[in-house]
């Protein structure tokens, strides 16, 4: 299973700060919903990154741009839902 995203992203509008504000809704196979500002692409609650492990698939199979980061992005705020 790959970590990628699950689907299409979602074209919304949220109330930020008392404003309303166009965004992009992406949710991932792990269950990460990061929600980014329309006009300029930057994600409108906090995204960390963390040191991951390497993978141990032969390079072939992993993408470069897997190869070359040594951080993946997680948001750093949990669905009031859970």
């Amino acid at each position: 299973m790959g970590l990628g995203f699950s689907g299409r992203a979602s074209l919304v509008t949220v109330t930020r700060n008392g404003q309303t504000v166009d965004a992009v809704a992406q949710i991932t196979k792990t269950g990460y919903v990061y929600v980014l500002e329309r006009k300029t692409g930057k994600p409108l609650f906090d995204v960390k990154e963390r040191q991951v492990l390497a993978s141990n698939v032969e390079a072939r199979f992993v993408a470069h741009a897997a190869l070359s980061r040594k951080t993946s992005p997680f948001t750093s705020r949990r669905s009031a839902r859970t």
